[in-house]
């Protein structure tokens, strides 16, 4: 049970991002409103990137209260944030995809471990799939730290512990990581401010990581609460569990963007072909499991699409030609 002092923390700002997401977005609003959390909520705000949905009268007839920014264009998920944080008021903003639910006092479990150090300038929950497994919910920058970490199966090895502390009840103590995923993160809005939000070059994938990599640069710093728990149905904002070829594309073209930005460009082709090695590692890992499950066989179907996109990219970088990447 809370105490009531905790009740008495500082409102929190919300604000989510959406496009042609009409259903999840209500049951994320549904989650939000109708599950306790700790704490009193500030500004409400949904930024629709023109979905030719009916995002917007939806959320009008249910949820009135909300402020609702109608984008004419899609101008992106970083964009998109950065339009909702002009709304923003309260000292601390929750942001958030719009395939997101919250869980019991995830937002009062998120503010308690930000407000423990003024140089808290980021913090996300752990992310668990709908049915409650581990999720990840931070990562390395891009380059080789990153292919590194994968290829050696030690984000494999992590992964595991956390799962198995997330089954037994054994929420760790919060800990410092590189970046908080985007799906669902508190950021200090003072912060943010001052280092001029997400980089809005970043349309979809790594503006996050860009804006924490700045957080670190700044003498700031992103904390991990696994205290604090967030629904996610990863994928579904883009489409489902068997990710395109275009949105894995854009998600490894991301990755090149931010080595790019910070002067790392000679990362980029070992990144790749470190990264190449690491699929076709996990293609044999996971070749029996896909024969006979449906999740591994999905999984074995991502990795495929995965290695393709970097085979591709590495070979237009290496052959570049006008009409390549």
């Amino acid at each position: 049970m809370m105490s009531e002092s905790q009740y008495k923390m500082p409102k929190v700002d919300i604000v989510l991002i959406s496009y042609n997401t009409q259903n999840l977005l209500l049951k994320c609003l549904h989650s939000l409103f109708l599950t306790p959390q700790g704490i009193e909520l500030g500004n409400v705000i949904i930024v629709d990137n023109a979905s030719s949905d009916k995002t917007i009268e939806n959320i009008k007839a249910y949820y009135p209260g909300c402020i609702i920014i109608g984008l004419p264009n899609n101008i992106g998920y970083a964009g998109a944030v950065n339009e909702g944080m002009k709304k923003a008021k309260s000292s601390w903003v929750f942001i958030g995809n719009s395939d997101i639910e919250f869980r019991n006092f995830t937002l009062s479990n998120l503010l308690q471990q930000a407000e423990l150090h003024t140089q808290n300038a980021v913090c996300c929950p752990q992310q668990v799939y709908p049915n409650n497994s581990y999720q990840r919910s931070w990562g390395y920058f891009p380059g080789l730290s990153e292919s590194l970490h994968y290829i050696s199966l030690s984000v494999a090895f992590d992964s595991m512990l956390q799962s198995i502390s997330l089954k037994l009840g054994l929420h760790r103590k919060s800990y410092t990581v590189p970046y908080a995923d985007g799906a669902g993160l508190l950021v200090n809005r003072a912060i943010f401010n001052q280092l001029d939000g997400f980089d809005a070059n970043f349309f979809f994938y790594s503006e996050e990581c860009d804006y924490c990599y700045r957080v670190w640069q700044a003498q700031y710093a992103v904390l991990f609460a696994p205290s604090s728990i967030l629904m996610h149905h990863r994928g579904s904002s883009t489409g489902g569990d068997l990710p395109s070829i275009s949105s894995v594309e854009m998600l490894f073209k991301s990755k090149i963007q931010f080595l790019e930005k910070n002067g790392k460009q000679s990362q980029i082709v070992p990144m790749l072909l470190i990264m190449i090695f690491y699929y076709i590692e996990l293609l044999l890992i996971k070749f029996v499991p896909a024969l006979v499950n449906q999740h591994s066989r999905n999984a074995w179907k991502s990795h495929v699409l995965s290695m393709i996109t970097c085979i591709s990219l590495l070979i237009s970088l290496l052959f570049p030609s006008k009409n390549t990447y």
